[in-house]
């Protein structure tokens, strides 16, 4: 054997890994967060009312609401803002953190 077939200059070239746009596409879709639904806002927001006007906590009632709810994503999103307003964050700032509301709602 010669060292001209053994060396890496002649070694046969390996396809590169290249980014597709289709994969550019499906990496966005799944890093992409969804908003909750309209009707699904709707009862969260009145539910919370609710419980504020009846003197419960903001944390307390996101964790009263939260429990319930058959929406699990919902359901984790309330906990993480929970979590949020327990370790001091303001509750604005706690919403927009999950990226699920819109700027009017965070307003």
């Amino acid at each position: 054997m010669s060292e001209t077939a053994t060396s890496p200059a002649n070694a046969p070239s390996l396809p590169k890994a290249t980014k597709t746009k289709a994969g550019a596409k499906d990496m966005k879709k799944a890093a992409k967060v969804t908003p909750f639904k309209q009707k699904e806002l709707i009862h969260m927001f009145r539910g919370l009312a609710s419980m504020l006007r009846a003197q419960i906590t903001t944390s307390d009632a996101i964790k009263y609401y939260g429990q319930g709810l058959p929406n699990k994503k919902m359901s984790d999103t309330l906990e993480k803002i929970k979590h949020d307003c327990d370790a001091g964050i303001s509750v604005h700032e706690a919403f927009r953190r999950t990226e699920k509301f819109d700027d009017m709602t965070v307003g």
